[in-house]
């Protein structure tokens, strides 16, 4: 259980990451493919530890865990994976002991959603009925280089890529919103003191005004 728990906190902190990367490069002007690549790198990452965090009982959460990490699992016995002290790891050995895990613990097998389906599902509910899923493909055609992605970053005038500041305000909705949902979700798992939940309410309701009065500016 504490490496499933873990996991929530990995993805979070994975998905941090790239939204910081993100925000300097919006600061500074960088409004390229690769910046479009990190804000849907970021869905991904918090995406993940959403799903895990939409569990309703520690079982389930089991399940999810031992889903998803056999999941990420599926290609690894292609090549090999090195373990912290530098020493190769045996996948099947690690797969087979945490499904023997999970079944002492009564959770049941489940399948693991795609890395779509969970940004998908974040979005979504972080902003109903704004069209999660064609929002995140968007992000994701860019990402992949295709055509159709690539052509929002074509200049009219000159060559080279940028994004127009309409998208680029859409893409930061979507981050920071899916951050923020997030964020109360973990919240409310964890029931930190009370000192760390004000101080969160705080930066999530700051954030929150800063999205309104951009989104205000837009329109």
């Amino acid at each position: 259980m504490a490496d499933a728990q873990s996991a929530m906190f990995t993805a979070t902190r994975a998905g941090a990451d790239h939204v910081r990367a993100y925000g300097m490069n919006v600061l500074g002007g960088q409004t390229t493919v690769s910046n479009w690549t990190l804000a849907r790198a970021a869905l991904e990452a918090f995406g993940r530890a959403y799903s895990l965090l939409g569990s309703v009982e520690p079982t389930d959460l089991l399940s999810r865990y031992v889903a998803l990490t056999k999941s990420e699992f599926r290609f690894a016995r292609l090549t090999e994976f090195a373990t912290r002290d530098g020493k190769k790891l045996d996948v099947e050995w690690y797969i087979a002991g945490l499904e023997a895990m999970a079944r002492s613990a009564g959770a049941e097998s489940a399948t693991a959603p795609s890395a779509t389906s969970m940004a998908s599902t974040l979005i979504e509910d972080a902003a109903p009925g704004n069209g999660g899923r064609q929002r995140y493909s968007q992000l994701s055609s860019a990402a992949h280089g295709e055509s159709v992605g690539v052509q929002m970053f074509i200049p009219e005038i000159h060559g080279g890529f940028t994004l127009p500041k309409v998208l680029v305000s859409q893409a930061s909705f979507m981050v920071a919103a899916g951050g923020i949902l997030l964020g109360d979700e973990l919240v409310t798992y964890y029931e930190p003191p009370a000192t760390v939940s004000a101080q969160w309410k705080r930066r999530r309701d700051r954030a929150l005004n800063v999205v309104f009065e951009a989104a205000a500016a837009e329109d």
